[in-house]
C-alpha cells in the first residue's frame, strides 16, 4: 500500500503537503526509558518493550527506501517489494502466505511504501511470534519470489492505482511535480501500474527485485521494534537470532538533490480541482538546513503557532479579514531537505489580494521566528515534548511507526539536539521571505493551460512577481503587534471534565416552533456557531411533496447565498450551519427565516423546476463502481430517496399553485431546533428572536397526492436482488444485511463482529480466490435501517462471481469464527472497550458532539457506557448465535445489489 500523509485541518493539505517528516512522539529528543535500544554489530538497530499482560506480539519494520530509490527502467519498484514481502511462504505446521499466517493466529498487519522508507507491521498471538520471526529472517537473507507471484502482485497494484488515480490527493501531488527539481526523483511515477512494468519482462523485474532486496533491505538499513509479553533478555535472544542475523552490507545511500530549486522561486502554481472553497498552500524550501536542525524548529514554530487567544498568531492573522484558516505544518521532505507548509483558507477579501496576503502571512512567520527565540518557552516546548514520550496503554500501529520513525534518525541527532539549538541562526531567517515560496492555489475555476504527466490534472505554473518587483503600496504587508506567548498550554482532557470551562447545552427558549439551545464556547473570542435543524413533514410524506421540497430547498440555497450558510437535507427537513460574530448571525437568521415564509414568482420557479430536470436527467459519474450502488442502496431502502425518472416525471406535472399549497401548509408544520455554541444566554437569547418565520395568510388547499405516482411507505420487500448499469469501467456488488441493534448488548456484539467481517472477508475475496482487489465491509446506518454493506469491486470478476463468493464466505464465516484464538478475541473486545472510552474533544469537535445528542435526543455517552458493559459479557458462542440471528434468519432484511459498466450507446 501507498502512503501519503494526512495533515488534520484543510483537505488540501493531504493533497499538497506530501511531508515524510516525523512529528508528535517521533520528533521527541529521547526514546521512553522503557525501550530497550540496541545497535547490533550488522548495522540493524532494534527496540524492544516487554508488556507482560499482552495476549499479542507486536514486530514492527522501517527499512530505510522508498519510492524514491525506484530505477528509472522499473517506477513501483520500491511497492512492489512490499508486496512481494508479504507474500512470501511461511513454513509452520502448513506452508502459508505471511497474510495467510498472520490471520490463522489471530493477528492483523499493515504495510506502507513512502518516499524514504517502507514499514511493517504484524502483530499475532503471542505463541507464534518465533515462527514468524523466523520466517522474515529466512526471506530477508535469502529472498526468494517466482515470476507467477511477481505477475500476481503487479496486478494486485495495478488495480490500486486504479483507486488511487480518482483520489484527490494522488491528483494534486502529480500537478506539484512540474513546481519541484527538474531531476528529482520525486517526478517519477512512484504508484505502479501494467505500464510502468511493461517495459519489463517477468524476468528482469525479478532481477531487478532481487538488486532491490540486497541493496535495501539489509540490516545496516533497518529498524525493527518488538513488544511482547516476553523478558527483555528473551526479547533480546529472538532479536539476535533472526534480525540480528541478517546479512551486512555496506551502507550506500544515493545523495537525493532538494525538491525545489530556489533560484527558480518564486512560483506560482494554480491547480483546477472542485475542493470547494478555494484553498492556498505556501511552501518555503529550507535547502541547507541540516534536516534534524529543519525539523526541530518547525516544531518549535508549530508549537508558537497554535497558541490561542486574542493576541496570538492565528487570531492576528484572522482578523486582517485575509484569511479564514491557517496551520504551519512540516511540509515536503522528500529526500534530505525539509520545508515549512503554511495552509491558507483564504477570504474573498484575501482572494482579491493575494499578494498582499501571502506578504502579509510570511512577514508574521518572520515576526514569529525573531519572538520566538526565548529560552524559557523554548524549555516549556521541551517539558510539552518529554509529556508527549509517554507509552500509550493501548500500543497500536501508531506508536510502533513513531518509535521507528525514531530509530531511524541518525545516530549523532541527539547531540546535535541539545537545548541551545532553540536559535533559529542567520541561515534559517533568511530562507523566510516571499521571494522563497511556491504558492499553490487550488480551486475549480482556475484557468488552466497544462495537464500533469499521469492522471492530466489541469494546471498552470508560472514566475512569480518579486518582492522587488510588488512595488510599495497596495502590496505592503499588514503589520501586526507582538504575539501572545504559548505558555499555558490547553490540556487534553476526557468529555466529563471539559464542562468546567466548556458548558454543556442549556436550554434557552421552547416554543411550539422553536426550539433553541446554548453553550458557552471554550475559548475567549472564539467564532459564534449556529446548527439550525428544520423538521417540515409536509415535504417528507410522499413523492410529490418530496420533489416540490427539493425545489424549495434548491430555492433557499440559492436564495441565501450572502448569508454564508452551509444547507444540507435530511430525513425530516433540511438543516443549514453559519457563523460569524452577533451582528452578522442575527441578520443572517432573519434574513433567513424571511426567505422561509417568502413565496416563489412564476418565473423563479419554472427556472429551478427546468434546472432540477436537467440535473436529475444528467447520468451520475461515479469515481468508483460501488459509489453507483450505494446510491440505488439509499433509493431502496429509504422510501423517500426516489427513482430519478418517477422524480422527473411528478416535478413536471406540477406548478406554482401545487408549490404554494405546499410550501403554506409547510410553514404551519415546521419545527425548528437551534444549538449556538459559543454564546452566552442573553446572545442566544437575541438571536433566537432574530429567527421568527412569517407564516403566508391565504388559505392553503389541501392536494390529494395521486397514488400512482408515488412508492408504498416502508423499507423495501426482504432479500432482493437489484442489478444497474453503473457510470464506471468496473463491475461491483454490494451485499447489505440489516442487523437491528437497538439493544446495547446487540451494539456491542455487531461492533465486535464489523473487524472480524471485514477483515475475512477482504481475505477471502482479494487475498485467496483473487476475485477483487477493492474488498470492505462497513456500517450502514439510514434513518431507522441499520446493518452492514459487504462491498467488493473487480475489473475482471463478473457481479455474479462476486455474489457467489459472498455467498459463500457468509456460509463459511461461522465455523472459522469458531476457530478464532480466544486471545485474539479478548484482545479485540480489549480494543473495543478502550474505543467506547469518553474521547478528549475541544472548541468546535466538542460542539459537534453537543449538536448530535441535541438533534438525536441520546446521550451517547450513557450508550456508549451500557455497550461497555455489555461487552465484558459476550463470548464467542453468544457473538456465533448474534450472526446467525443477523445474516441466518429468513425474516431479516437484506438486498443484493449488482453493477455492470454501462454500455456506450
Amino acid at each position: 500500500m501507498l502512503s501519503m500523509p494526512q495533515l488534520r485541518l484543510l483537505p488540501i493539505i493531504a493533497l499538497v503537503v506530501l511531508s515524510y517528516s516525523r512529528t508528535g512522539f517521533a520528533s521527541a529528543q529521547y526514546l521512553p526509558p522503557d525501550v530497550q535500544v540496541r545497535d547490533h554489530v550488522n548495522g540493524l538497530r532494534s527496540a524492544a518493550l516487554s508488556r507482560p499482560l499482552r495476549a499479542t506480539s507486536i514486530v514492527a519494520i522501517e527499512i530505510s527506501a522508498g519510492t524514491l530509490n525506484d530505477t528509472d527502467a522499473t517506477p513501483g519498484l520500491a511497492h512492489l517489494a512490499e508486496h512481494i514481502l508479504l507474500r512470501h511462504r511461511v513454513h509452520s505446521e502448513n506452508s502459508v502466505t505471511l497474510r495467510d499466517f498472520i490471520t490463522l493466529h489471530g493477528g492483523r498487519l499493515d504495510a506502507k511504501t513512502s518516499y524514504n522508507t517502507t514499514r511493517f507491521y504484524f502483530e499475532i498471538n503471542n505463541k507464534a511470534l518465533p515462527t514468524l520471526l523466523q520466517s522474515l529472517h529466512r526471506f530477508l537473507s535469502e529472498p526468494d519470489f517466482s515470476n507467477p507471484t511477481i505477475a500476481s502482485e503487479i496486478a494486485a497494484i495495478n488495480d490500486e492505482f486504479a483507486f488511487l488515480k480518482t483520489k484527490l490527493s494522488w491528483r494534486l501531488r502529480d500537478a506539484l511535480k512540474p513546481a519541484t527539481s527538474e531531476h528529482h526523483p520525486f517526478r517519477r511515477f512512484s504508484a505502479g501500474n501494467f505500464e510502468s512494468f511493461s517495459s519489463r519482462s517477468l524476468d528482469e523485474i525479478k532481477s531487478d527485485l532481487s538488486d532491490f532486496f540486497r541493496n535495501h533491505y539489509s540490516a545496516a538499513k533497518m529498524s525493527v521494534l518488538l513488544v511482547s509479553p516476553d523478558s527483555n533478555a528473551q526479547q533480546q535472544h529472538y532479536l539476535n537470532d533472526s534480525f540480528g542475523k541478517l546479512p551486512s552490507s555496506n551502507l550506500v545511500y544515493t545523495p537525493i538533490p532538494p525538491l525545489f530549486d530556489q533560484s527558480l522561486l518564486p512560483l506560482e502554481l494554480a491547480i483546477r480541482e472542485n475542493v470547494g472553497s478555494a484553498q492556498m498552500q505556501l511552501l518555503l524550501p529550507l535547502n541547507g538546513i541540516p534536516l534534524p536542525h529543519a525539523r526541530s524548529a518547525i516544531e518549535y514554530l508549530k508549537f508558537w503557532s497554535e497558541s490561542e487567544g486574542a493576541g496570538s498568531w492565528q487570531s492576528q492573522l484572522l482578523a486582517t479579514d485575509l484569511l479564514s484558516q491557517i496551520t504551519l505544518e512540516s511540509g515536503i521532505a522528500a529526500g534530505n531537505s525539509a520545508s515549512i507548509s503554511l495552509s491558507i483558507t483564504p477570504t474573498k477579501h484575501g482572494m482579491a489580494n493575494t499578494t498582499r496576503l501571502i506578504n502579509t502571512v510570511v512577514a508574521s512567520l518572520r515576526a514569529l521566528i525573531s519572538q520566538a527565540q526565548a529560552a524559557p518557552l523554548y524549555d516549556d516546548f521541551l517539558r510539552q515534548r518529554a509529556r508527549d514520550q509517554a507509552i500509550p496503554t493501548l500500543i497500536d500501529r501508531d506508536f510502533a511507526y513513531q518509535v521507528l520513525a525514531k530509530l531511524d534518525e541518525p545516530q549523532t541527532e541527539k547531540a546535535g539536539m541539545a537545548p541551545q539549538h532553540f536559535l533559529f541562526g542567520e541561515n534559517f531567517k533568511a530562507r523566510i521571505h516571499v521571494d522563497n515560496t511556491l504558492r499553490i492555489m487550488v480551486h475549480g475555476d482556475l484557468p488552466a493551460t497544462q495537464l500533469s504527466p499521469v492522471f492530466s490534472v489541469p494546471y498552470s505554473i508560472q514566475r512569480a512577481k518579486s518582492e522587488a518587483d510588488q512595488g510599495h503600496d497596495i502590496h505592503h504587508a499588514i503589520a501586526l503587534s507582538n504575539f501572545s506567548p504559548p505558555i499555558q498550554l490547553h490540556e487534553m482532557t476526557t468529555l466529563p471534565a471539559l464542562a468546567r470551562y466548556a458548558h454543556a447545552p442549556d436550554m434557552v427558549l421552547q416554543t411550539p416552533s422553536l426550539t433553541t439551545w446554548h453553550s458557552i464556547g471554550q475559548y475567549r473570542d472564539e467564532e459564534l456557531l449556529v446548527r439550525l435543524s428544520l423538521d417540515i413533514p409536509d415535504t417528507t410524506r410522499s413523492l410529490r411533496s418530496r420533489t416540490l421540497g427539493e425545489l424549495w430547498y434548491e430555492a433557499l440555497k440559492r436564495a441565501s447565498q450572502n448569508t454564508d450558510a452551509k444547507w444540507y437535507q435530511h430525513s425530516h427537513g433540511v438543516g443549514l450551519q453559519l457563523r460569524g460574530d452577533i451582528a452578522s448571525l442575527q441578520k443572517n437568521l432573519h434574513d433567513i427565516s424571511m426567505l422561509l415564509g417568502t413565496g416563489m414568482s412564476e418565473s423563479e420557479f419554472s427556472a429551478i423546476k427546468a434546472d432540477l430536470i436537467r440535473d436529475w436527467k444528467a447520468p451520475p459519474s461515479y469515481r468508483f463502481a460501488f459509489q453507483a450502488l450505494v446510491d440505488k442502496l439509499r433509493e431502496v431502502v429509504l422510501r423517500s430517496e426516489d427513482g430519478v425518472d418517477e422524480k422527473v416525471q411528478t416535478l413536471q406535472t406540477q406548478d406554482l399553485s401545487a408549490f404554494d399549497n405546499l410550501h403554506r401548509s409547510s410553514l404551519q408544520s415546521l419545527n425548528a431546533t437551534m444549538y449556538i455554541y459559543g454564546a452566552t444566554r442573553a446572545q442566544a437569547e437575541l438571536l433566537s428572536r432574530s429567527f421568527a418565520i412569517q407564516h403566508r395568510t391565504e388559505n392553503a388547499t389541501t392536494v390529494v397526492d395521486s397514488p400512482s405516482l408515488d412508492q408504498p411507505e416502508g423499507p423495501a420487500d426482504t432479500n432482493d436482488t437489484l442489478s444497474l448499469a453503473l457510470g464506471s469501467d468496473a463491475n461491483a456488488l454490494l451485499h447489505f444485511q440489516e442487523a437491528p441493534n437497538t439493544l446495547p448488548e446487540d451494539d456491542a456484539k455487531f461492533r465486535l463482529l464489523l473487524p472480524l467481517i471485514k477483515r475475512q472477508y477482504f481475505s477471502s475475496l482479494r487475498e485467496d480466490q483473487k476475485l477483487a482487489y477493492g474488498v470492505t465491509v462497513v456500517p450502514v446506518t439510514l434513518d431507522s435501517h441499520k446493518g452492514l454493506a459487504l462491498i467488493a469491486q473487480s475489473s475482471t470478476s463478473s457481479p455474479n462471481e462476486l455474489q457467489h463468493a459472498t455467498r459463500q464466505f457468509l456460509r463459511d464465516f461461522p465455523q472459522w469464527l469458531n476457530t478464532l484464538p480466544e486471545s485474539r478475541f479478548e484482545q479485540l473486545k480489549i480494543s473495543l472497550a478502550d474505543e467506547l472510552l469518553p474521547q478528549p474533544l475541544q472548541g468546535e469537535a466538542l460542539a459537534e458532539h453537543y449538536w448530535s445528542q441535541i438533534a438525536s435526543k441520546r446521550s451517547s455517552g450513557d450508550w456508549n457506557t451500557a455497550v461497555k458493559n455489555a461487552l465484558s459479557q459476550i463470548d464467542r458462542e453468544e457473538l456465533s448465535q448474534y450472526f446467525d440471528s443477523v445474516f441466518g434468519n429468513a425474516s431479516q432484511r437484506s438486498l443484493i445489489l449488482q453493477g455492470w459498466p454501462a454500455q456506450d450507446g
